[in-house]
């Protein structure tokens, strides 16, 4: 519910207003960044301005989400994309694994089973595998904001987050239970991916 509440919040705040333009001149930078890179006088030129296009915008980046997670707070409770953020890095990781050891090569021979969702989520929540989800989340403190990062380090939202009041009754559903066609969203997944969708979240 916080992550949805955390999206939204983008378009409540018309953030995606200027996202296209944005994405458009980062796109076009590193074009002419590859192409002009040997040339002695427009290559440093190019560069100087491309970094400070890129610093600009990924701060503005940066504020955005901030300033989605305290929407999303007030919507979902702080507690609750508290909780969501300290899952973040272990899904990202579980997922990455899951990509390499089970989808890629089954993609590769054409021989993926179904329910993959329910197979991920197996995997992820196994008793086995809750140390490297702990070593994560204990980690997660030295996780430092760069000047290029998209979002804020994960400690920085949370710390954010952490001086907010939470007015929000918790809700510990699990996230699925906010679909009302669980089985055809799962069955639309497995579809997406055994023709090729992109394996990333």
């Amino acid at each position: 519910r916080a992550v949805l509440a955390h999206e939204m919040a983008h378009y409540s705040c018309q953030h995606t207003r200027l996202s296209p333009m944005v994405y458009r001149g980062t796109e076009t930078l590193v074009r002419l960044l590859q192409a002009t890179s040997r040339r002695p006088v427009t290559g440093p030129v190019l560069k100087g301005y491309a970094t400070l296009y890129f610093r600009v915008s990924q701060s503005g980046n940066r504020q955005q989400e901030l300033e989605a997670d305290e929407l999303a707070a007030a919507v979902a409770g702080a507690s609750g994309m508290v909780s969501a953020l300290e899952k973040l890095p272990w899904i990202d990781e579980s997922w990455s694994y899951f990509v390499s050891r089970f989808l890629g090569p089954g993609q590769e021979v054409g021989l993926l089973p179904e329910g993959l969702w329910s197979t991920y989520a197996a995997l992820a929540s196994h008793p086995e595998r809750q140390d490297e989800a702990r070593a994560l989340l204990l980690a997660m403190p030295d996780r430092k904001t760069q000047a290029y990062d998209s979002h804020p380090a994960p400690a920085q939202r949370i710390a954010a987050l952490s001086r907010l009041r939470d007015t929000v009754e918790p809700d510990d559903r699990p996230a699925v239970a906010l679909l009302t066609n669980a089985g055809g969203v799962s069955r639309r997944f497995d579809d997406l991916i055994a023709h090729g969708s992109e394996c990333e979240l």
